[in-house]
């Protein structure tokens, strides 16, 4: 009976119910067990922890890791995390190499209580000091104490964004591994006020669904508008505060070391925010390493087509290292290094490209531009060109191929629903391209123009073809007519002699449903591209 009240009054309170639930274990078990953490608002948190195979008087690092949105924490080594997502391999790795490993439930998502605040500093980025704290408390064994814990994070999408605005007030992360997450939120859900349709329905449909029935946050009055293709200012500036480029804009930058992995294909945080993220970490003196891979957040086919998992994929190995690394492998090289001062056998780059084929690019940085290239002019209607080839890449190829093979310029003209597509002269040579092509372009029309949103992306055509597509799926909406000067996205290739690079315009994107040019006014297109130069392939 008196068992039977105790477990009783563990009910009552958050507090209490994590203090029983987080009973000891002996040392020398590997296990991993369910806790309650309250925080600092009084929401519940759930959390499973793991505790590594520990020699009595042992201790070892802490390995946070957090879900990304509409998901869910790493409930036991087979379940979907531990099996599926980078980081849940990685995490579970680090449990099986001696890391403590925390994966918990961020506020409105899983088991855990409260409401989806989409990233607010006083809410999902202060839960995470507040599961250090538990940890601290209840996990005796962790190297450095609380004087001086060693602590690491890990997560995607949402669950680096965590990361990235919880290393700038918590001093006690040491090591983070942000991947494929935001630097400017507002900008990435709608570059140039132009909202990215297809995303936000993918991201409103799977939050309603996987938040109890209760997105927080997202259905609040401002946010209801991106449903709709508009971004309101109010919107942009609560979004906008829940990022990393406010902080690092004022004086608040992660201050932990970053091994950052980004998607090249990643059409909703495209590789230019962990750019801008690395950039922001290295100017606060702490180390910040770039792996850029093939995969990221992609699009359901046919608007993108791609191999693996859909909505997100991450590539299995760093084509970079040598010896050859699984990812896996590489994050865990990360770990032993800033956590336990450990060298290892594996490579850690500063700054890799994965090319695919077990081929990749190491670089010390993003290389430079060289002098503007002019393309030669053409025009468009934006109410046909690009119809076809603007909701996916097999309707591109299969246009290809039923337009008349004795007519390649027309093919390439922006008639026939196809896209325009402004050439450079072809390669002369092979070599690796990776490049954040700076555009300029005046749009200019002798008539009155409405609703025009044009589409521009860095284009290739392969030796001996006439159809061609953007390069990385890395489409930039242009808000009109007008003269406008841009940075494109990086984007990245292998390339060989006879291939062309170009500028492709069209009026239509499968990736901005709904927000697309509906004008049948001819455009005409003036522009230049400033590239850096080709990487020989040795």
């Amino acid at each position: 009976m008196r068992s039977l009240w105790i477990r009783g009054a563990c009910l009552l309170t958050g507090l209490i119910l994590a203090a029983c639930t987080a009973a000891p274990i002996k040392a020398g078990q590997a296990r991993y067990y369910v806790v309650h953490i309250p925080a600092a608002d009084g929401t519940r948190l759930t959390a499973t922890v793991y505790q590594p195979a520990l020699a009595p008087g042992q201790s070892a690092p802490l390995i946070i890791h957090a879900h990304a949105f509409a998901g869910w924490r790493m409930t036991s080594p087979d379940g979907f995390y531990s099996r599926v997502m980078i980081s849940g391999r990685a995490a579970l790795a680090a449990w099986k190499a001696g890391y403590w490993v925390v994966s918990y439930d961020q506020r409105g998502w899983g088991e855990s209580h409260g409401k989806v605040m989409l990233m607010d500093p006083r809410y999902e980025v202060r839960d995470v000091s507040s599961v250090i704290d538990w940890s601290l408390a209840h996990l005796k064994a962790l190297q450095g104490g609380t004087a001086h814990p060693r602590i690491g994070m890990i997560g995607e999408s949402y669950g680096g964004a965590v990361q990235l605005l919880a290393a700038a007030r918590d001093p006690r992360i040491t090591a983070i591994v942000p991947i494929a997450t935001w630097y400017d939120l507002p900008q990435d859900l709608a570059p140039d006020g132009v909202v990215k349709t297809t995303w936000l329905g993918v991201l409103g449909v799977s939050g309603e669904l996987m938040s109890h029935g209760d997105a927080g946050i997202l259905l609040h009055r401002p946010y209801i508008n991106l449903l709709s293709g508009h971004l309101n200012a109010q919107a942009r500036d609560i979004l906008y505060q829940h990022s990393p480029a406010y902080g690092c804009e004022h004086g608040h930058p992660p201050q932990a070391d970053a091994l950052l992995i980004q998607g090249l294909h990643d059409s909703l945080f495209p590789l230019d925010e962990a750019l801008a993220n690395r950039d922001c970490i290295l100017a606060a003196h702490h180390d910040a390493r770039l792996l850029a891979i093939q995969g990221g957040h992609m699009l359901f086919w046919p608007i993108q087509v791609h191999a693996g998992m859909p909505l997100f994929h991450t590539d299995r190995h760093v084509d970079c290292s040598r010896p050859a690394a699984t990812m896996t492998q590489t994050i865990l090289a990360w770990w032993d290094l800033k956590l336990r001062g450990r060298k290892t056998a594996t490579l850690l780059p500063a700054f890799c490209v994965n090319l695919g084929h077990g081929h990749g690019l190491l670089l010390s940085g993003p290389p430079s531009n060289a002098s503007p290239m002019s393309l030669p002019e053409g025009s468009l209607r934006p109410l046909i060109s690009g119809f076809f080839d603007g909701w996916s890449e097999p309707l591109l190829r299969l246009s290809d191929h039923l337009l008349p093979k004795a007519a390649p310029l027309q093919a390439a003209s922006g008639g026939f629903g196809r896209a325009l597509f402004l050439p450079l002269p072809p390669q002369a040579q092979d070599g690796d391209f990776f490049a954040s092509p700076g555009l300029d372009i005046d749009l200019t029309a002798a008539h009155a123009v409405f609703n025009t949103h044009l589409f521009v992306a860095l284009g290739l055509r392969r030796a001996g073809q006439h159809s061609y597509r953007a390069l990385s799926d890395q489409w930039t909406p242009l808000p009109g007519i007008g003269h406008w000067r841009m940075t494109l996205p990086a984007v990245a290739t292998e390339l060989h002699r006879g291939d062309q690079l170009g500028l492709v315009v069209r009026g239509f994107s499968g990736q901005y449903l709904g927000n697309g040019s509906w004008s049948p006014t001819t455009i005409d297109v003036r522009a230049a591209l400033a590239l850096p130069k080709l990487f020989p392939r040795s």
